[in-house]
Protein backbone atom coordinates (compact mmCIF):
# COMPACT_ATOMS: atom_id res chain seq x y z
CA UNK A 1 0.00 0.00 0.00
CA UNK A 2 1.27 3.89 -1.11
CA UNK A 3 1.73 5.71 2.32
CA UNK A 4 0.68 9.15 1.55
CA UNK A 5 2.18 11.66 3.71
CA UNK A 6 0.36 14.47 5.28
CA UNK A 7 2.08 18.19 4.98
CA UNK A 8 4.14 19.61 8.16
CA UNK A 9 0.95 21.52 8.85
CA UNK A 10 -0.72 19.02 10.98
CA UNK A 11 1.97 18.43 13.25
CA UNK A 12 1.35 21.48 14.41
CA UNK A 13 -1.78 20.62 14.85
CA UNK A 14 -0.23 20.60 18.00
CA UNK A 15 0.96 23.44 18.81
CA UNK A 16 -2.23 25.96 19.25
CA UNK A 17 -3.80 29.18 21.40
CA UNK A 18 -8.04 28.99 21.10
CA UNK A 19 -10.48 26.33 22.48
CA UNK A 20 -11.37 23.33 21.00
CA UNK A 21 -15.00 23.13 19.69
CA UNK A 22 -17.40 20.81 21.92
CA UNK A 23 -20.39 19.09 21.47
CA UNK A 24 -22.57 22.04 21.12
CA UNK A 25 -19.89 24.34 19.28
CA UNK A 26 -20.71 26.04 15.93
CA UNK A 27 -18.85 27.76 13.49
CA UNK A 28 -16.90 24.49 12.21
CA UNK A 29 -16.38 22.38 9.58
CA UNK A 30 -18.07 19.39 11.87
CA UNK A 31 -19.64 21.19 14.58
CA UNK A 32 -21.41 19.01 17.33
CA UNK A 33 -18.77 16.26 16.69
CA UNK A 34 -16.61 16.77 19.86
CA UNK A 35 -17.64 15.84 23.58
CA UNK A 36 -15.85 17.03 26.65
CA UNK A 37 -16.55 15.63 29.80
CA UNK A 38 -17.09 18.02 33.07
CA UNK A 39 -14.50 18.20 35.81
CA UNK A 40 -14.59 19.50 39.32
CA UNK A 41 -11.50 18.42 41.33
CA UNK A 42 -10.32 19.00 45.11
CA UNK A 43 -6.60 19.78 45.71
CA UNK A 44 -3.87 17.21 46.24
CA UNK A 45 -3.82 15.95 49.67
CA UNK A 46 -2.43 13.09 52.03
CA UNK A 47 -3.60 11.12 54.35
CA UNK A 48 -2.25 8.55 56.91
CA UNK A 49 -2.94 5.13 56.32
CA UNK A 50 -2.37 1.69 58.22
CA UNK A 51 -1.04 -1.04 56.05
CA UNK A 52 0.15 -2.81 59.70
CA UNK A 53 3.54 -1.32 59.98
CA UNK A 54 4.10 0.25 63.38
CA UNK A 55 3.56 4.06 62.01
CA UNK A 56 0.76 4.86 59.46
CA UNK A 57 1.91 5.61 55.56
CA UNK A 58 1.13 9.21 53.93
CA UNK A 59 -0.96 7.94 51.31
CA UNK A 60 -1.73 10.95 47.97
CA UNK A 61 -4.82 11.68 46.93
CA UNK A 62 -7.29 13.68 44.64
CA UNK A 63 -11.00 14.08 44.32
CA UNK A 64 -12.56 14.14 41.02
CA UNK A 65 -16.06 14.54 40.01
CA UNK A 66 -17.46 13.77 36.25
CA UNK A 67 -20.06 14.70 34.77
CA UNK A 68 -21.24 14.12 31.30
CA UNK A 69 -23.54 17.25 30.04
CA UNK A 70 -24.25 16.10 26.90
CA UNK A 71 -27.02 14.25 25.58
CA UNK A 72 -25.32 10.67 24.75
CA UNK A 73 -23.79 8.52 27.03
CA UNK A 74 -19.96 8.39 26.93
CA UNK A 75 -17.18 6.26 27.08
CA UNK A 76 -15.32 6.44 30.38
CA UNK A 77 -11.76 4.75 30.61
CA UNK A 78 -9.60 7.34 32.35
CA UNK A 79 -6.05 6.79 33.14
CA UNK A 80 -5.04 9.76 36.40
CA UNK A 81 -0.68 10.10 37.02
CA UNK A 82 0.80 11.88 39.91
CA UNK A 83 4.86 12.66 37.70
CA UNK A 84 7.19 14.29 39.92
CA UNK A 85 9.79 16.05 39.52
CA UNK A 86 12.35 13.62 40.80
CA UNK A 87 10.94 11.62 37.80
CA UNK A 88 8.99 9.41 39.03
CA UNK A 89 5.06 8.27 37.92
CA UNK A 90 2.53 7.05 39.63
CA UNK A 91 -1.01 5.44 38.56
CA UNK A 92 -3.91 6.24 40.43
CA UNK A 93 -4.85 2.39 40.14
CA UNK A 94 -5.21 -0.02 43.16
CA UNK A 95 -4.49 1.52 46.70
CA UNK A 96 -7.68 -0.33 48.36
CA UNK A 97 -6.51 0.08 51.63
CA UNK A 98 -6.26 3.53 51.91
CA UNK A 99 -10.45 3.45 50.26
CA UNK A 100 -11.68 3.89 53.73
CA UNK A 101 -9.08 6.36 55.43
CA UNK A 102 -9.68 9.02 52.46
CA UNK A 103 -13.28 8.46 53.15
CA UNK A 104 -13.53 9.54 56.81
CA UNK A 105 -11.20 12.42 55.94
CA UNK A 106 -13.58 13.43 53.36
CA UNK A 107 -16.63 12.55 55.13
CA UNK A 108 -17.76 11.00 51.93
CA UNK A 109 -18.47 7.47 51.75
CA UNK A 110 -20.03 7.38 48.22
CA UNK A 111 -15.84 8.08 47.03
CA UNK A 112 -15.34 5.29 44.59
CA UNK A 113 -11.68 4.52 43.16
CA UNK A 114 -11.38 6.06 39.81
CA UNK A 115 -10.42 3.05 38.12
CA UNK A 116 -13.75 0.71 39.03
CA UNK A 117 -15.91 3.91 37.43
CA UNK A 118 -14.54 3.22 34.19
CA UNK A 119 -17.13 1.71 30.90
CA UNK A 120 -20.08 4.21 30.12
CA UNK A 121 -20.83 7.59 31.69
CA UNK A 122 -24.61 8.30 31.11
CA UNK A 123 -26.19 11.67 29.78
CA UNK A 124 -26.71 13.70 32.83
CA UNK A 125 -24.66 11.61 35.36
CA UNK A 126 -21.98 12.40 37.65
CA UNK A 127 -19.60 10.14 39.23
CA UNK A 128 -18.33 10.93 42.34
CA UNK A 129 -14.79 9.59 42.43
CA UNK A 130 -11.07 9.82 43.92
CA UNK A 131 -8.00 9.09 42.16
CA UNK A 132 -5.22 7.30 45.45
CA UNK A 133 -2.01 7.69 44.01
CA UNK A 134 -0.20 5.64 47.01
CA UNK A 135 3.25 7.23 48.80
CA UNK A 136 4.93 9.10 46.71
CA UNK A 137 9.02 10.41 46.73
CA UNK A 138 9.15 12.74 49.65
CA UNK A 139 12.02 14.45 48.02
CA UNK A 140 9.63 15.75 45.13
CA UNK A 141 8.81 19.47 44.91
CA UNK A 142 6.20 19.62 42.24
CA UNK A 143 4.19 17.24 40.61
CA UNK A 144 1.29 17.32 37.97
CA UNK A 145 -1.42 15.01 38.29
CA UNK A 146 -2.76 14.08 34.70
CA UNK A 147 -6.23 13.18 33.67
CA UNK A 148 -7.04 11.14 30.51
CA UNK A 149 -9.79 10.38 29.36
CA UNK A 150 -12.27 13.93 29.74
CA UNK A 151 -12.37 13.97 25.73
CA UNK A 152 -13.04 12.55 22.67
CA UNK A 153 -10.00 11.93 21.32
CA UNK A 154 -10.89 12.75 17.47
CA UNK A 155 -10.30 16.98 17.15
CA UNK A 156 -10.89 19.24 14.51
CA UNK A 157 -9.14 22.16 14.50
CA UNK A 158 -8.06 25.31 12.15
CA UNK A 159 -4.14 25.75 11.31
CA UNK A 160 -2.52 29.10 10.36
CA UNK A 161 0.42 28.03 7.98
CA UNK A 162 3.08 30.09 8.26
CA UNK A 163 5.96 30.30 4.99
CA UNK A 164 8.50 30.50 7.01
CA UNK A 165 11.37 27.48 7.87
CA UNK A 166 11.65 26.36 11.64
CA UNK A 167 14.24 24.44 13.48
CA UNK A 168 11.93 22.45 15.91
CA UNK A 169 13.12 20.44 19.20
CA UNK A 170 12.81 16.85 18.07
CA UNK A 171 9.97 16.77 20.83
CA UNK A 172 7.61 18.44 18.70
CA UNK A 173 9.43 18.06 15.13
CA UNK A 174 7.56 15.19 14.35
CA UNK A 175 4.18 13.51 13.81
CA UNK A 176 2.22 10.35 12.61
CA UNK A 177 1.25 11.10 9.07
CA UNK A 178 -0.71 8.00 8.59
CA UNK A 179 -2.20 4.96 10.51
CA UNK A 180 0.82 2.92 9.50
CA UNK A 181 3.52 4.68 11.49
CA UNK A 182 5.17 6.87 9.19
CA UNK A 183 6.63 9.95 10.54
CA UNK A 184 7.42 13.25 8.66
CA UNK A 185 9.75 16.44 10.13
CA UNK A 186 7.67 19.71 10.29
CA UNK A 187 9.94 22.25 8.05
CA UNK A 188 7.71 25.09 8.25
CA UNK A 189 5.79 27.24 11.13
CA UNK A 190 1.94 26.42 11.78
CA UNK A 191 0.07 27.58 14.69
CA UNK A 192 -3.30 25.44 15.70
CA UNK A 193 -6.07 27.36 17.59
CA UNK A 194 -6.69 25.12 20.68
CA UNK A 195 -5.50 26.02 24.00
CA UNK A 196 -4.03 22.55 24.58
CA UNK A 197 -1.83 23.02 21.83
CA UNK A 198 -0.60 26.19 23.60
CA UNK A 199 3.48 25.22 24.82
CA UNK A 200 4.46 23.72 21.26
CA UNK A 201 2.54 26.82 19.65
CA UNK A 202 5.04 28.98 21.36
CA UNK A 203 7.83 26.94 20.50
CA UNK A 204 7.28 27.61 16.83
CA UNK A 205 6.32 31.14 17.32
CA UNK A 206 9.63 31.46 18.47
CA UNK A 207 11.55 29.15 16.14
CA UNK A 208 10.02 31.49 13.24
CA UNK A 209 11.05 34.87 15.17
CA UNK A 210 14.49 33.49 15.16
CA UNK A 211 14.19 32.67 11.23
CA UNK A 212 12.95 35.90 10.84
CA UNK A 213 14.75 38.07 12.78
CA UNK A 214 12.64 41.67 13.57
CA UNK A 215 10.74 41.33 10.50
CA UNK A 216 7.02 40.72 10.48
CA UNK A 217 5.31 37.47 9.55
CA UNK A 218 3.93 36.81 6.40
CA UNK A 219 0.33 36.35 6.24
CA UNK A 220 -0.82 32.75 6.96
CA UNK A 221 -2.95 30.21 4.75
CA UNK A 222 -5.75 28.43 7.27
CA UNK A 223 -6.20 24.83 6.64
CA UNK A 224 -8.44 22.80 8.59
CA UNK A 225 -7.50 19.55 9.66
CA UNK A 226 -9.07 16.13 11.38
CA UNK A 227 -6.60 14.71 14.09
CA UNK A 228 -6.49 12.07 16.68
CA UNK A 229 -4.82 12.77 19.87
CA UNK A 230 -4.18 12.21 23.79
CA UNK A 231 -5.84 14.79 25.04
CA UNK A 232 -5.01 15.16 28.92
CA UNK A 233 -6.42 18.05 31.46
CA UNK A 234 -3.06 18.67 34.02
CA UNK A 235 -2.91 20.09 37.40
CA UNK A 236 0.08 21.37 38.82
CA UNK A 237 0.98 21.69 42.43
CA UNK A 238 4.05 22.29 44.54
CA UNK A 239 5.66 21.75 48.11
CA UNK A 240 8.39 23.56 49.22
CA UNK A 241 10.68 22.41 51.85
CA UNK A 242 12.81 19.32 52.19
CA UNK A 243 13.18 15.47 53.01
CA UNK A 244 12.62 16.46 56.72
CA UNK A 245 9.04 16.05 58.13
CA UNK A 246 7.58 16.34 54.30
CA UNK A 247 3.93 16.16 55.59
CA UNK A 248 4.49 18.95 57.37
CA UNK A 249 5.05 21.01 54.32
CA UNK A 250 1.73 22.37 52.54
CA UNK A 251 1.08 21.31 49.19
CA UNK A 252 -0.21 24.51 47.08
CA UNK A 253 -1.61 24.98 43.62
CA UNK A 254 0.10 26.16 41.00
CA UNK A 255 -2.31 26.09 37.77
CA UNK A 256 -3.96 23.56 35.51
CA UNK A 257 -4.20 23.19 31.58
CA UNK A 258 -5.43 20.97 28.87
CA UNK A 259 -2.26 19.57 27.12
CA UNK A 260 -1.45 17.33 23.90
CA UNK A 261 0.56 14.12 25.26
CA UNK A 262 2.48 11.46 22.61
CA UNK A 263 2.00 10.82 19.16
CA UNK A 264 -0.42 12.75 17.26
CA UNK A 265 -2.12 11.09 13.84
CA UNK A 266 -3.41 13.28 11.37
CA UNK A 267 -6.37 11.54 9.85
CA UNK A 268 -7.69 14.13 6.88
CA UNK A 269 -8.28 17.46 5.76
CA UNK A 270 -11.08 19.05 5.55
CA UNK A 271 -12.03 20.87 2.71
CA UNK A 272 -14.42 23.89 2.84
Amino acid sequence: MKKTYVSFAVLLALLAVGTAWGEEGEGTPRAGTRWLLELEHGPLKIVPVHTGCSQPVTYHYMTLKVTNRGKLPRDWFPLVKALTDTNKTYVAMGFDEALEAVRAQEGNENLQPIGLTKGKIEAGETLDTVAIFGPLDPLYDRVRVQLLGLSDPIGIYKLEKYPVPVDLPDAVAYFQADPEGGYEKITEGVLIQDVAYLQRNAMVTKAMQKEIGEGKLPDPTSEYWEVKERRVYEMIYTRPGDEFRPDDDLISFEGEHWIIVGDVRALRQIKM
